[in-house]
C-alpha cells in the first residue's frame, strides 16, 4: 500500500469504474497491449472492500484515515460537507453498514456490474457492506437491492474550495518518480 495513501498524500479512494466486457476492452488487436486496449477497470464495487480489508483491518490505515479517504474528503472537496460525508444531526444519513468479519472472494459472479471480469478475480477479502442507507432509507438490505427507480434526488452543492483540492495524480506522475 502506498505511503502517500497511508500518510495523507492522496485525498480520495475512488474509481473511474470502466465497465467494459473483457472482449470489448482488449479490442480486436492481434496482440493486445497498453496502447490498444480501453483504459480503466471495473472497480466501483471492489474499491471499499479492498481498502477495508487491506487497509483498515491490517492496521495500515487508521479508522480516521479510512473515513477521510472514503467519505469526508470527497464531501469537502466537492462542496457537499454541509450534507454528506459524516454522521451528524442535519446531515443526510447516507451510510454503508458492514459485516466486518465476513470473508468472501471477489469475482465477477459475486459482483453486480454489467461486466464479465474483475482484475481481482479470486482474491479473498474480509469485510463486506450488507446494508446501504440513503437519507436513512435502506436501498440495499442484506445484499439485496430495495430502491425503486426514481428514488434518487438531485443534491445541490456549495462551491468547492480550491484550497481543498490537491494536485491531480497526472501532475506528479508517481510512476516516473520511482
Amino acid at each position: 500500500m502506498s505511503m502517500r495513501l497511508i500518510e495523507g498524500g492522496i485525498d480520495l479512494w475512488s474509481s473511474d469504474h470502466s465497465p467494459y466486457y473483457f472482449a470489448d476492452k482488449i479490442g480486436r488487436s492481434e496482440t493486445p497491449g497498453f496502447t490498444t486496449t480501453l483504459s480503466g477497470i471495473p472497480g466501483i464495487e471492489t474499491r471499499l472492500p479492498l481498502l477495508f480489508s487491506e487497509g483498515l483491518l491490517t492496521g495500515r490505515l487508521t479508522l480516521e484515515r479510512y473515513l477521510d479517504l472514503t467519505s469526508r474528503n470527497a464531501a469537502s472537496i466537492y462542496g457537499f460537507a454541509n450534507r454528506k460525508g459524516r454522521i451528524a444531526i442535519g446531515v443526510d444519513a447516507d451510510l454503508a453498514l458492514w459485516d466486518p468479519t465476513m470473508r468472501w472472494t471477489l469475482g465477477h459472479e459475486a459482483l453486480h456490474s454489467r461486466v464479465d471480469f474483475t482484475p481481482y478475480e479470486g482474491r479473498s477479502v474480509t469485510g463486506k457492506p450488507t446494508t446501504v442507507l440513503v437519507r436513512g432509507v435502506p436501498v440495499v438490505a442484506d445484499g439485496e437491492l430495495q430502491a425503486e427507480p426514481g428514488f434518487g434526488r438531485f443534491v445541490a452543492r456549495n462551491a468547492a474550495d480550491p484550497e481543498l483540492s490537491g494536485k491531480p495524480v497526472e501532475d506528479w506522475t508517481p510512476w516516473l518518480d520511482a
